[in-house]
């Protein structure tokens, strides 16, 4: 995968999430993958520290599914989101058939609908880790996505959308 390929996976990732179509986007993971986002020190060891997010596959349904059901009451009028994706690097990884693509993301959430005040307007500056390994049917998926959020320390108070 070269850094073309990297960006487009990258964009598209993010579509799937803008456009809420969850389902597709979980189809991205491997079966072993985790999504973390972590709530302190970005380097902290989420096994003895508290995350955002530290979800297995497993988990990341759960998840999906309290999003989708009726009684999400904190996405009682749901987020809209929209990715800015730059700053695209791509390392070999650690394993063979893996690739890491690091990448800074802006992610704007907005709720109530409101375009006349910024208020309901959230920006969420971060930095994204993504480890692509490639599967059997040629095409390449995240074995593990980290988003370091650069206002981690800031008042956070709904974190119940998609980053």
């Amino acid at each position: 995968m070269d850094r073309n390929a990297a960006e487009a996976f990258l964009i598209e990732e993010a579509r799937l999430i803008d456009e809420k179509h969850w389902r597709e986007w979980h189809k991205l993971f491997t079966a072993d993958a985790l999504y973390w986002i972590p709530s302190n020190r970005l380097d902290a060891d989420p096994q003895r520290h508290v995350s955002f997010v530290y979800d297995d596959m497993d988990l990341l349904g759960e998840r999906l599914t309290r999003l989708e059901s009726e009684f999400c009451f904190a996405q009682a009028v749901p987020s809209s989101t929209l990715h800015q994706i730059s700053n695209i690097a791509i390392a070999p990884g650690e394993q063979d058939g893996e690739i890491a693509v690091r990448s800074n993301q802006v992610i704007y959430e907005i709720k109530n609908n409101s375009q006349r005040r910024l208020e309901p307007l959230n920006i969420f500056p971060a930095f994204c880790e993504h480890i692509l390994r490639r599967a059997d049917t040629g095409l390449w998926q995240i074995r593990y996505k980290k988003v370091g959020l650069l206002n981690c320390d800031a008042e956070i108070t709904n974190l119940t959308f998609l980053l």
